[in-house]
């Protein structure tokens, strides 16, 4: 027995077929991101004064100091974890039939299987509401595809962030990864986007009542350099009620290629306007990582702050995740080492991902290639669940890869 919100032709045409998180300078472009229904709309005017990144006070991760070390560790924080045992490739069999999207499936138990959405890529997921919650994902594409769900595996078509009428006249194509976060009464759209006028990927942000929208944009890009293209915006709020605006420069993009940085900054109550000084807290350093580290994810658990991040090229198997922490959402940041979330011979490059709770425990949202894939090769980006159990002070997730059978629902 199965259950739906709605058919999968639906679903798989509001979810355009589009690569991201790639170089978005210095080379030919193959993916301009503008659907059709902004193909056609004329130039906006000229956009107003933005934030230069380059301008931006900046301190080395190791002056960064120490701030709201006393936020208490998750409620979701799991009990069982001390004794998990990662389950062998072997116990997890691929799945002889892909089965349908968002697959809820009562076999003594309710389960369910991955792919979830059958394309989103760069998930941004956020849970509202308290013990009926609502979970929304965007992801990139023109006017940023929404779906939701009231379970993170069933997931419906629920219109876009932008419609031609309200999207940004700054922003001229390649509408990357963005993300919704509640922010004092309402909640914020942070998103990348190419502003024409500067030649850059610039981070933008847009207001609403509700993540159902509509969204206003700001007017103007939140920030942008002049050096280097800014992509993959993400908002942490801390227990305290501070919130911290975290993006990565896409200095693998430039020839020659530089290593890219993820930022940290500190933001105040409206979410847009920032607070003393950027930082650099993260860098490409690591062998897997390769030339790029990006789509980062914050959160809070048992006193430590954990910053989810994906490097090596997103378009093929190379692609992972990896994990951080640090006593400070500003850093300095400790990475893990070696990836958490790697391929597998039924998914290819699982990456920028999103962390949410249901029923007391952790998940990650993240997409991924099925088989293998390389770059060049035609092809959509499925979203996939799976849990995440926090083991010796780390997250781990399986056996370190996809999930390929079925498994307890959420």
């Amino acid at each position: 027995m199965l259950r739906r919100f709605a058919p999968v032709s639906a679903l798989l045409a509001l979810a355009v077929l589009v690569p991201s998180c790639a170089s978005s300078d210095a080379q030919p472009r193959e993916d301009d991101f503008s659907d059709e229904a902004w193909s056609n709309l004329p130039a906006g005017p000229e956009e107003g004064t933005a934030v230069d990144a380059d301008a931006l006070a900046t301190e080395d991760v190791s002056t960064s100091e120490t701030i709201d070390t006393d936020d208490p560790p998750s409620a979701d924080d799991d009990s069982d974890d001390a004794s998990y045992e990662a389950p062998s490739v072997a116990d997890l069999p691929i799945d002889t039939a892909p089965g349908e999207l968002g697959e809820l499936v009562t076999l003594g138990a309710l389960k369910y299987r991955n792919p979830v959405l059958g394309n989103c890529a760069d998930p941004g997921v956020i849970r509202t509401g308290g013990s009926t919650p609502t979970y929304y994902a965007v992801c990139t594409g023109g006017g940023y595809p929404r779906f939701s769900s009231p379970d993170l595996v069933h997931w419906k078509a629920d219109g876009h962030i932008f419609t031609p009428s309200t999207r940004p006249t700054w922003a001229t194509g390649n509408f990357w990864a963005p993300e919704i976060h509640h922010v004092g009464a309402g909640f914020v759209a942070y998103f990348s986007a190419l502003s024409s006028r500067r030649g850059k990927m610039c981070i933008g942000a847009a207001r609403a009542a509700s993540p159902e929208g509509p969204f206003k944009d700001i007017g103007r890009p939140l920030v942008c350099s002049s050096h280097v293209s800014l992509i993959d915006a993400h908002l942490f709020t801390a227990a305290s009620g501070r919130h911290f605006l975290y993006y990565k420069t896409d200095s693998n993009a430039l020839r020659p290629q530089e290593r890219t940085v993820v930022y940290g900054q500190e933001v105040g109550a409206d979410g847009v306007t920032f607070v003393g000084p950027r930082r650099a807290l993260l860098q490409n350093t690591l062998r897997w990582e390769g030339d790029v580290v990006e789509g980062p994810w914050v959160v809070g658990h048992g006193g430590f702050f954990y910053m989810f991040y994906s490097g090596f090229r997103y378009c093929n198997g190379t692609y992972s995740v990896g994990v951080a922490r640090s006593k400070s959402p500003l850093g300095p940041f400790v990475k893990r080492g070696n990836p958490i979330l790697r391929s597998n011979a039924a998914w290819s490059g699982p990456g920028h991902n999103s962390i949410v709770s249901r029923g007391g425990h952790d998940y990650i949202v993240y997409h991924a290639w099925r088989g293998k894939h390389e770059c060049g090769q035609a092809g959509g980006r499925a979203m996939l669940l799976d849990r995440v159990r926090w083991v010796g002070g780390w997250p781990r997730i399986n056996n370190g890869t996809p999930s390929r059978g079925s498994l307890p629902a959420p």
